[in-house]
């Protein structure tokens, strides 16, 4: 695997660092275990927005692996074992398309088990400016970031952020000046994030998710990208 594109790099440390969102602190043994879910499902989602086929299997094992606590509500089990099922899945795919469609299935039956508990994640504003989303890829990571959250609370107010955010705005000169001749996969976002927009359910949004994952690993991938 080549080594990330600088850029890329400086991008995602200002996501994890900086921008996005993460869930109150855990403060007891069954709130530890989903915190970790959530870091590693995390970990899978950004390993595949980059391409990093190893990344992902090894978050998706150790998420796959995860030994869950007792004291777990009793609706939420059957979401428990489709994650294992699904990380299990994600941990030896070779395919990044199809490893984009699981990730969002993952992200999904985490939001779905949400629902049926009564339970989830509580996300904190991340504080961008209106200058930091002027920047093409960090409006991008922000977007996706958002719909991610969206699908894990789940939460309308998140996925509308996102969607919002990757259906508007428009492509700034210094991205396209190290993205030559990838207009067409900007283009595809734009048009995935209005998709996005109009996706009132978890199937349809967990179907637009996968796509928009795809587009972001097909871009970075492109040979002399990364």
């Amino acid at each position: 695997m080549k080594p990330y594109h600088a850029l890329l790099n400086a991008i995602l440390a200002l996501s994890v660092a900086a921008c996005a969102s993460t869930p109150d602190t855990p403060g007891n043994p069954v709130q530890d275990h989903m915190y970790a879910h959530f870091a590693e499902a995390g970990k899978v989602q950004t390993a595949v927005i980059f391409g990093d086929l190893d990344g992902m299997r090894s978050a998706a094992r150790n998420l796959a692996e995860h030994e869950e606590p007792r004291g777990l509500p009793a609706a939420g089990l059957p979401f428990l074992d489709a994650m294992h099922e699904i990380s299990a899945r994600i941990a030896v795919e070779s395919s990044l398309p199809d490893a984009a469609v699981e990730t969002a299935r993952l992200g999904a039956t985490c939001g779905n088990c949400h629902d049926a508990t009564d339970g989830g994640p509580v996300f904190r504003p991340n504080g961008l400016s209106s200058e930091d989303l002027s920047q093409t890829m960090v409006r991008h990571i922000q977007g996706v970031d958002r719909l991610w959250e969206g699908l894990i609370g789940p939460s309308n107010q998140a996925w509308r952020s996102g969607a919002d955010l990757l259906a508007s705005g428009s492509v700034d000169p210094a991205t396209m000046a190290t993205h030559p001749g990838q207009e067409s996969m900007f283009a595809e976002i734009f048009r995935l994030g209005r998709l996005a927009q109009e996706a009132d359910d978890q199937e349809e949004r967990t179907q637009v998710y996968g796509q928009i994952l795809s587009t972001c690993s097909g871009c970075h991938t492109v040979p002399d990208h990364l």
